[in-house]
């Protein structure tokens, strides 16, 4: 599902690409490797990014390889690989296909074909490990002959890709066989997508603060809210109040405007604050994520510095709060860094 081969013809770059299971020193005596128990295919798709892969000679240099998959019509998942020769400004090259789902029970194992490239039969695509809130994944096939670890963010941190390591080694592969792949850097993620719409009258009225990233311009607040009235000149009143040195400790409070910068949506907003050391300073507000009936949202920037997770009520469901973490895993977050903001009962 993942693998991008480049060929020469006649001395030139000739280049095709295609997903298939590609072979080194299988261990055909072993039995296939254990895939996890249950796979929720919708919370699976998404970009990922590929943070290492076993070595094959037939690879060109490929860099900054990526796979993103989405649900089709028939629930079958649309896969487009992409990547780039001779380093990441290199040359872009890409290929789409489709995978179904082989075991229904867990999800976990999958076939994946490319007849759009005219590439013959299916390849398997089995998840042997998941991260926390599908933060990252293991892909191998039955023969172990094929192997890549994918990552919602181009990085990974050494502790996390070393721990996959060791227990790929116990679980019969061969470690010297693995080689990163050469990414990006994190900074260089393409924004995070905003919701498609957003009536602003219904957004308005007081948010309760229940998760944040933490920053230093929060102060360590608790008990954070966000109050929003609409303006007559069609900006946005913003009253940010809490408390610093815990619930009972000192007031704090915020007073600034919100200006719509996406018209067609209203999901992009640019806020100042009246406060003299950040005055005429304006700070992205998009929200990512919004329940339909308004009653959580996720608000962050363009480069993912900060996050807030949003509630009409002091406290969120379990369920909804789990919904909420993976989501916004999938959108190239850290679960690890948010951090839940003590409220008042």
């Amino acid at each position: 599902m993942h693998t991008i081969f480049k060929f020469q013809k006649f001395q030139k770059a000739m280049l095709f690409i295609f997903l298939s299971a590609f072979f080194v020193s299988g261990c055909p005596q072993m039995k296939p490797p254990e895939t996890v128990d249950y796979v929720n295919v919708c919370r699976y798709t998404g970009l990922w990014y590929q943070i290492a892969s076993y070595i094959n000679p037939n690879i060109g240099d490929l860099a900054g390889v990526t796979a993103e998959y989405s649900i089709n019509q028939d629930c079958t998942v649309k896969v487009v690989n992409k990547g780039f020769v001779d380093g990441l400004d290199g040359t872009p090259v890409m290929i789409e296909g489709v995978a179904r789902v082989v075991e229904p029970a867990t999800n976990a194992k999958l076939a994946v074909s490319f007849p759009k490239a005219g590439i013959p039969g299916e390849s398997e695509y089995w998840i042997i490990e998941l991260g926390e809130y599908y933060s990252y994944a293991v892909v191998t096939n039955s023969e172990r002959s094929s192997l890549f670890i994918l990552n919602r963010r181009p990085t990974m941190d050494e502790a996390t890709y070393q721990g996959i390591i060791d227990r790929l080694s116990r679980n019969g592969f061969d470690p010297e066989q693995i080689i990163k792949t050469v990414q990006f850097d994190d900074a260089d993620m393409p924004p995070p997508e905003t919701v498609e719409s957003v009536d602003l009258e219904s957004y308005a009225g007081l948010w309760y603060e229940f998760a944040r990233y933490d920053t230093p311009f929060d102060e360590d607040a608790v008990g954070v809210t966000a109050e929003y009235t609409l303006n007559d000149d069609g900006t946005v009143k913003v009253v940010n109040r809490g408390f610093v040195g815990g619930l009972d400790g000192t007031p704090t409070s915020i007073e600034g405007v919100a200006r719509v910068v996406d018209t067609e949506t209203n999901a992009k907003l640019a806020v100042t604050f009246d406060r003299p050391d950040i005055a005429g300073i304006e700070f992205d507000y998009w929200i990512i994520e919004l329940d339909e009936d308004y009653e959580w949202a996720v608000v962050t920037n363009a480069t993912r510095f900060v996050l807030y997770i949003l509630s009409r009520t002091p406290t969120l469901e379990d369920s909804v709060y789990e919904d909420i973490l993976y989501r916004v895993v999938k959108k190239g977050f850290v679960a690890d860094k948010i951090k839940l903001t003590p409220q008042t009962e």
